[in-house]
């Protein structure tokens, strides 16, 4: 096993001690063994989670707040990274640029409509692949790293498909990754074409198609071998954007800071204020997942929002060349009430 692995779950195994630290009354092994899952038996039930356990779905055909563009959904499957949903803009003829989101370890794509479909409002089409498997000792709602080899290729399917609704829709020369927790570190492994378990699913390769990539809640802190992340001809990384809630203590912003001290440029860090690790999803601790100890100070519609507002600025910037939003990220002048962002370009 790597250093680097080793040290990832490290970090894992001391976050579960300072939990049981603030919460005396249980055991470390109590907290542990409630966080990871006895056994496959006691897991099964991750592996029918669905959209029926968020009571905040998005309805397709409808415009998700702070738009006026309908949103659809189709349904799909992939090979390994699982069921997909794919949100798209009903009007316009594009090309859209295609959004490849990574859900966080035992969260079920489902619980990032709302997120999704708002950034779909704008020009985008956002894919969020599922799959429960087999990891270590239980079943896992796991983000797969060869999700974005497998949305880029049925992307290309759908594009010359003439019964698809995407028919000659897709960009697929323009890509990007977005990730949540445990999805974040999968989107960061596969931006840099790193191979390796349990970041190494089948098919998994570095795509060049994808131009900037946007993780929430998530990072290696300095556990990444910086020799690893890949460099263009002119020495600079895919621009990585760590979006941080200040309240988050599944990811504390000190390792939002040091995963973007350790990294190389072209790299931001946007905190946001008054939002907790699940200021992303649809509902605040989703079903299946490990609760959140801290409640956000914005309602779940503020902060998806004002993520998703955020998460556009970027996407804007890298994917469709919009130079007056690439000023304002890197200029700190978004105009979003709460962020702060850094960067080193």
């Amino acid at each position: 096993m790597s250093r680097q692995l080793v040290s990832v779950f490290s970090l894992i195994i001391i976050s579960f001690f300072v939990q049981c630290k603030e919460k005396e009354e249980k055991s470390f092994n109590d907290v542990l063994l409630e966080s990871i899952g006895l056994s496959f038996a006691s897991s099964t039930g991750r592996c029918a989670i669905n959209s029926s356990n968020n009571a905040s779905y998005f309805s397709k055909g409808t415009s998700p707040a702070g738009s006026l563009v309908v949103v659809d959904r189709i349904d799909a499957r992939l090979p390994t990274a699982g069921s997909v949903e794919i949100y798209y803009p009903k009007t316009g003829t594009g090309p859209f640029p295609i959004i490849t989101l990574f859900p966080g370890g035992n969260v079920h794509g489902s619980f990032y409509s709302r997120y999704a479909a708002r950034i779909a409002a704008d020009g985008y089409v956002v894919w969020i692949p599922s799959q429960c498997v087999p990891f270590f000792t239980q079943y896992f709602l796991k983000p797969s790293s060869a999700a974005g080899n497998e949305v880029l290729a049925y992307a290309k399917q759908l594009q010359t498909d003439s019964t698809s609704a995407l028919f000659g829709k897709l960009n697929t020369d323009s890509m990007a990754y977005l990730g949540h927790s445990l999805g974040g570190v999968t989107a960061i492994y596969a931006l840099n074409g790193i191979c390796q378990v349990p970041f190494c699913d089948p098919g998994t390769s570095f795509l060049s198609e994808v131009k900037v990539a946007l993780v929430y809640g998530a990072g290696l802190t300095n556990t990444l071998d910086p020799n690893q992340i890949r460099l263009n001809s002119a020495g600079k990384a895919t621009p990585l954007v760590f979006l941080q809630g200040a309240l988050d203590t599944a990811f504390p912003p000190q390792n939002a800071l040091s995963s973007y001290e350790n990294y190389k440029s072209i790299k931001y860090l946007a905190n946001i204020d008054g939002m907790n690790h699940y200021g992303i999803t649809d509902v605040n601790n989703p079903f299946g997942a490990n609760a959140e100890r801290t409640q956000s100070t914005l309602s779940q519609e503020e902060s998806i929002t004002r993520l998703a507002n955020l998460s556009i600025l970027f996407l804007n910037a890298y994917l469709k060349s919009n130079t007056a939003d690439l000023t304002k990220v890197n200029g700190n002048t978004t105009g979003i009430t709460g962020v702060t962002i850094s960067n080193s370009l």
